[in-house]
């Protein structure tokens, strides 16, 4: 979710407080947007940012660190949002992240029919112009035998 951010940028509708961040005078009304992508690529916060490296999340690794060793501020991931307007598929997805995927991961192989993509992995996110296609292959790696009971 850091690496593929599913939407590159959120709408989270209007100030509703005047205040000034970062050089910008912000009033009552004004929309703004957050751009998820620039925050989940964030040099200052990531060590390599543009690199998956699963650890950045375990908190014993040294990747769990910003890059100068300090740190990283809880809003550098940001997959959800949070406060009122978080998104309302979060559970859902963390669910499914954890107990669906690694069972997909358990009983098939996937392959990229485009070998380049082991080079040059192919990014999705949700809301594009043209429908992307990456084509896949799979194959069933730990097969489980299953016989339905029947009932009289």
């Amino acid at each position: 979710m850091r690496y593929d951010t599913p939407f590159a940028i959120s709408s989270t509708g209007s100030v509703t407080k005047d205040c000034f961040i970062d050089d910008v005078d912000l009033k009552v009304g004004d929309a703004f947007f957050i751009n998820m992508e620039a925050i989940h690529r964030d040099p200052t916060e990531w060590k390599n940012p543009n690199d998956f490296i699963p650890e950045r999340f375990d908190m014993n690794s040294e990747w769990a660190l910003k890059p100068d060793g300090g740190k990283r501020n809880p809003l550098a991931f940001t997959a959800f949002l949070g406060g009122q307007r978080i998104c309302l598929g979060k559970t859902f997805a963390e669910l499914t992240l954890k107990y669906t995927l690694p069972m997909y991961t358990f009983f098939f192989e996937f392959e990229w029919e485009n070998k380049e993509y082991y080079e040059n992995r192919p990014r999705y996110q949700f809301g594009g112009q043209v429908p992307l296609k990456f084509p896949m292959r799979f194959k069933i790696k730990n097969k489980v035998d299953y016989k339905p009971e029947t009932q009289i």
